[in-house]
């Protein structure tokens, strides 16, 4: 990120952004549904400015939901939220809450519930957590009351705030970003603390997201500590963080961004700030089929996402990932990392950026901010060879192999060091468990060489995996009969 400090500089970069934004506001009128590749733009879209994405089930419909924050008056009819049913290429009015932005928007299961959504105070709205009793689309939603009962206070004004909010059955759970994990069992009732063994010294983990996979919560304390998990409906938490570094890893420091799942796997996107400029453009990508209790690094080079937050969601059968302007998907469980936002508009000139992504029914849908506009493209359409790779590698340490897919030659895994150091050199399964230890020990500066036999193991995919210096490298070996 570039600073500027002389004023008439910026000034005039102001004066370009508005000539610019503008423009490009005047060619979005005169084309609306304009596609740019395979890309598409939603119609309707919400003239707010878009933030979050919320999927729901509500009479026995599938809604997805976007959050927008949008001004006018009387506040009270402002819409907030709106809603696609075609996956994101159409949208409508949802429901009204003062035209500010939701955070968090959940349903919990009770009947005529629609559901528990979080919302800065602003607008003349004293209510953060709330809730709605409308049972029917008939009328967008209009009845939001407010249900703060034993939520902690957290801002300078006395406010409550949750970042995040899931559902398990009709109970709801609400991550605080500084007092852990609240619940509550029925709207209006009193929110309780979820913090046994999320805690240190009696202080409870700040907590930013909340994630669900079958009958297991996830909360993400990111730098502060790593990965929580409940079987128990939160009674109780214990630590799911195990293969995810949280030390320094040379100038690197790992901070896990945010949780996704593909299928029964549960995935964690993973910044590494780097300590020397505070930068966390590269990410690492770790896989867990045990529900957090042990991780397995999936990606043999770094993913550069550029400036911005980064977002992180998947399907069945494939992980995304964006920042600003960039967007990213990987079909072979974030091992390789493909450009996915041929066809786009150059948000980056209009001082846009994606502000969420979200897989909904057979589409990739995205919403961007400053620009208020959304896109969608069918997920048929990620393929790998229709797309150039993206991603950014470590100049001290490379790694590749010989022979590979190997059948019954000697493979040679070759790894490159830029200074000498000491380096582990592992074969794992497709689950990250480890099969041999090829090397471990002193190594080189320079070119290493590690010879695997694959008549000594199995026909099946694996993984060669060099730790050296602090650094990572890996690359998908097949051995076949």
């Amino acid at each position: 990120m570039k600073y500027i400090a002389n004023g008439s500089l910026f000034s005039s970069l102001k004066q370009r952004a508005i000539i610019a934004i503008a423009a490009c506001g005047l060619l979005f009128i005169a084309l609306p549904h304009q596609a740019f590749g395979q890309w598409k733009q939603g119609s309707g879209n919400p003239s707010g400015q878009l933030y979050n994405f919320f999927g729901v089930s509500f009479g026995g419909s599938n809604y997805l939901l976007i959050s927008a924050q949008s001004t006018g008056l009387p506040i009270v009819t402002i819409d907030s939220l709106f809603a696609s049913t075609d996956n994101g290429q159409s949208w409508r009015p949802f429901a009204a809450n003062g035209g500010s932005e939701m955070t968090a928007v959940t349903i919990s299961g009770i009947p005529s519930l629609i559901g528990s959504a979080s919302f800065p105070q602003g607008n003349g709205l004293t209510a953060i957590l709330s809730y709605s009793t409308a049972t029917s689309l008939v009328n967008p939603l209009q009845t939001w009351l407010p249900d703060t009962l034993g939520f902690p206070t957290t801002q300078p004004s006395n406010d409550p705030l949750a970042s995040s909010l899931v559902t398990i059955g009709s109970t709801v759970y609400a991550a605080d970003g500084q007092y852990g994990v609240y619940q509550q069992t029925a709207p209006g009732a009193k929110w309780t603390p979820d913090t046994v063994g999320m805690s240190v010294g009696g202080t409870p983990y700040p907590v930013g997201d909340l994630f669900v996979l079958g009958n297991y919560i996830f909360a993400n304390a990111g730098l502060y500590g790593g990965i929580f998990a409940s079987s128990s409906q939160g009674a109780s938490w214990f630590p799911a963080h195990s293969g995810i570094p949280n030390t320094p890893q040379g100038k690197y420091l790992p901070v896990v961004a945010k949780l996704t799942a593909s299928g029964s796997s549960l995935f964690a996107m993973v910044a590494l700030y780097d300590t020397s400029n505070f930068s966390n453009n590269l990410h690492d990508f770790y896989r867990s089929n045990d529900n957090g209790q042990t991780w397995t690094l999936m990606n043999s080079t770094h993913l550069d996402l550029g400036n911005g937050v980064a977002r992180f969601t998947a399907s069945s059968n494939l992980l995304f990932a964006a920042s600003d302007s960039t967007v990213n998907f990987s079909n072979d469980n974030g091992a390789t990392w493909h450009q996915a936002d041929q066809g786009l508009p150059n948000f980056g000139a209009t001082f846009s950026n994606i502000t969420s992504i979200t897989v909904s029914g057979t589409n990739l849908v995205i919403a961007v901010l400053g620009s208020n506009q959304i896109w969608y493209r069918p997920l048929s359409e990620f393929v790998a060879s229709s797309v150039a790779p993206a991603g950014a590698t470590d100049a001290g340490l490379s790694l590749a192999l010989s022979g590979n897919p190997a059948s019954g030659s000697e493979v040679k895994a070759i790894y490159t060091l830029s200074t000498a150091g000491t380096a582990q050199v592992k074969l794992t399964d497709e689950l990250g468990r480890d099969v041999r230890v090829l090397q471990d020990g002193r190594a080189s500066a320079g070119q290493n060489v590690v010879a695997i036999d694959p008549l000594t193991v199995e026909p099946g995919t694996y993984f060669v995996r060099v730790e050296a210096n602090g650094m990572t490298a890996m690359q998908k070996l097949v051995v076949t009969r």
